[in-house]
């Protein structure tokens, strides 16, 4: 039986006056990919936020191991769950490898710097970036600083992935790329949370699918169950009009 890793319990955000989750309920299988889709503004990106407490919520409760996320702090929560950005926030001025190197040396994890290098070199080769480890940030295609931010997010071993579109930023030609990669992590049974507004991708790699509208879930399942047999209208309409 597939163990839960997280479990989200009528959450909700607000900005403002503005309500953009409206009592979220779900829970995050381990070494699953959940994957979550739905039109721009339905809350998919602030929910992710939620997940590694970039955003705070107004109300209802996030658990981590049957740990609520409020009695973890923050630092801790943050190394064991990882979130790679659409943008790739890496540091111009530092290699590959010291982007890699910088979190978890000023964090003091338990490894030695011989162990992190070793670490980061396995990353990189994992991402298909090793030979690129001597490289700056601005020798490097955008698709493949978005591998380093993978790999760098991953420096920190967490136990939870989360990736906010990180292709939107990229050109056509450089998605297929990351994509592969972050197969190959669903693959090893890394446990992720993706919003993507790649179907083909979502279908593939997703071992469960959010359908989300309006800051709140129309519809969740396998694949087969969202993609091919909707029981929302409004899961089948939002289909029809990204599947054409």
């Amino acid at each position: 039986m597939t163990k839960t890793k997280m479990k989200i319990e009528n959450v909700h955000k607000s900005f403002d006056q503005s309500s953009v989750l409206r009592g979220i309920t779900t829970s995050i299988s381990e070494k699953e990919a959940t994957v979550i889709i739905g039109p721009s503004g339905s809350g998919k990106s602030t929910l992710l936020r939620c997940l590694n407490r970039l955003e705070s919520i107004n109300e209802g409760t996030i658990y981590l191991d049957d740990q609520s996320f409020m009695d973890i702090p923050i630092q801790k929560l943050r190394t064991r769950v990882g979130m790679v950005f659409q943008s790739f926030n890496l540091f111009p001025h530092l290699s590959v490898m010291k982007n890699l190197l910088l979190a978890p040396t000023k964090l003091q994890t338990s490894k030695s710097k011989d162990e992190l290098m070793e670490l980061g070199y396995s990353l990189l080769d994992k991402v298909g970036m090793k030979e690129k480890a001597e490289s700056y940030p601005e020798e490097l295609s955008g698709g493949q600083q978005q591998r380093v931010a993978i790999a760098r997010a991953l420096m920190m071993e967490p136990e939870v992935m989360l990736f906010d579109e990180v292709t939107s930023a990229l050109d056509p030609e450089r998605v297929n790329d990351v994509l592969e990669t972050m197969k190959d992590l669903a693959k090893s049974g890394m446990t992720m949370v993706i919003v993507t507004h790649e179907m083909g991708f979502a279908r593939e790699v997703g071992d469960k699918i959010i359908f989300m509208d309006q800051g709140v879930i129309v519809e969740e399942g396998t694949p087969e169950e969202v993609f091919g047999n909707s029981k929302e209208d409004r899961t089948k309409a939002f289909l029809r009009n990204v599947l054409k």
